[in-house]
């Protein structure tokens, strides 16, 4: 805990020697001791109450979100560039970190899912309904023209998964092989 040099001689005074101010400030930087101790000391209580209520604070979150959109909206707005610098800041102390994380992430499959649904999106796919067309993509093991088994890596390019989908619409065919697909167009 950082106190000032006044602050810290304050606290190292006894009371009867102080003036009202001085006590004041003095029981302030006592508070936050105090706080600091018993957070402390609760740290563990406080992170499983939130592990067991994960779900309920994180609806409680999007709720917040939904009915103070245009607050949200607006206080960003306010400190946009303070925020963008903080978050530069914070990624430039962190990078390799974050870069770690990013790795590991990517691996479980709810990175790769989210991997999946970025590219997607940026092919161009309709994604009303991406959860029954990303379980049937990954339960699909022959291509739904010619029926050679599909192979997830780009090392033999003929039988590479693909999504085969309506270019002007973004609507989901098939899944298909590589050659199929190119076959198509």
């Amino acid at each position: 805990m950082n106190f000032t040099e006044y602050e810290q001689k304050l606290l190292d005074t006894k009371p009867r020697f102080l003036t009202d101010e001085e006590k004041i400030i003095r029981k302030k930087c006592k508070t936050k001791i105090k706080n600091k101790k018993s957070y402390q000391k609760n740290k563990e209580k406080f992170k499983e109450s939130y592990q067991k209520n994960k779900e309920k604070f994180k609806e409680k979150s999007k709720k917040y979100k939904i009915e103070n959109k245009d607050k949200i909206k607006e206080d960003y707005q306010k400190n946009r560039d303070t925020i963008l610098e903080n978050k530069k800041e914070y990624y430039q102390k962190n990078r390799d970190t974050i870069l770690e994380n990013k790795k590991e992430y990517i691996q479980t499959p709810e990175g790769k899912k989210s991997s999946t649904k970025k590219s997607w999106k940026k092919m161009g796919l309709n994604m009303e309904n991406f959860e029954s067309i990303y379980k049937r993509y990954c339960q699909t093991t022959n291509c739904d023209n010619c029926g050679v088994l599909l192979t997830k890596h780009r090392e033999n390019n003929n039988t590479f998964k693909v999504m085969d989908h309506e270019h002007s619409t973004g609507e989901f065919r098939n899944v298909l092989c590589h050659l199929c697909n190119v076959r198509r167009g």
